[in-house]
């Protein structure tokens, strides 16, 4: 709850009483669920959605929720796993695509392999330069700090993509001009929401069962 506290105040108005007796008790957890059915959710809408008699239906709703449309309704067949078919669901999503297809190396997808374990690869003011200690390297291997870098990110996107196809198919997107034609196909969407999805990149979800009434 990013507010001041007069801002606080206007939001809390209509639930100031039990506002008040939450901060008393000092208990934040309750207070900022209490701003979040309140303040956040008062605008979400329901939605009806059809679906071609699934065997059973689940929702997948990440750690934190700040949007109406951050969990994910999908349907589940008899005998298929729950985590694929989200994946396949997943891989559909607008902003998820997004940000495989950005080709930034501060954003996006590719942004994860310019990372190591200490972290993003540069220094976190403009302009964009290598941290010091790689600097260094790349300098003892007599590389530019952006060829080094791209050296290592390599090596990254080597370890990440235990599939040689979607691999291949990743670096020829990279090496594709930005008005080019070329897209990315729907086995590597899915791909890489599985991977998403087991690692926990994109998101942290939990499954529920819906149950159909």
């Amino acid at each position: 709850m990013e507010l001041t506290v007069e801002e606080f105040i206007e939001e809390t108005k209509m639930f100031e009483a039990e506002a008040n007796y939450w901060f008393a008790k000092r208990d934040f957890e309750q207070l900022a669920r209490l701003y979040f059915n309140h303040v956040v959710c008062k605008d979400w809408t329901l939605k009806e959605l059809e679906f071609d008699n699934p065997t059973e239906l689940f929702v997948a709703y990440p750690q934190f929720i700040s949007d109406e449309d951050d969990p994910f309704l999908f349907q589940v067949n008899e005998g298929e796993n729950v985590v694929d078919n989200f994946a396949i669901t997943l891989s559909k999503n607008e902003n998820f695509r997004e940000h495989i297809e950005d080709r930034s190396v501060d954003c996006g997808l590719l942004a994860h392999f310019y990372h190591d374990n200490k972290n993003w690869f540069f220094q976190n003011t403009p302009p964009l330069r290598l941290k010091e200690d790689l600097a260094l390297k790349a300098k003892e291997e007599s590389m530019t700090e952006m060829e080094y870098a791209d050296v290592l990110a390599i090596q990254n996107i080597d370890n990440y993509f235990d599939n040689p196809v979607f691999k291949d198919e990743y670096m020829e997107y990279l090496k594709s001009e930005l008005d080019s034609e070329l897209i990315l196909s729907e086995e590597f969407y899915r791909y890489i929401a599985l991977k998403s999805i087991k690692s926990d990149y994109w998101e942290k979800y939990t499954y529920k069962k819906v149950e159909v009434v």
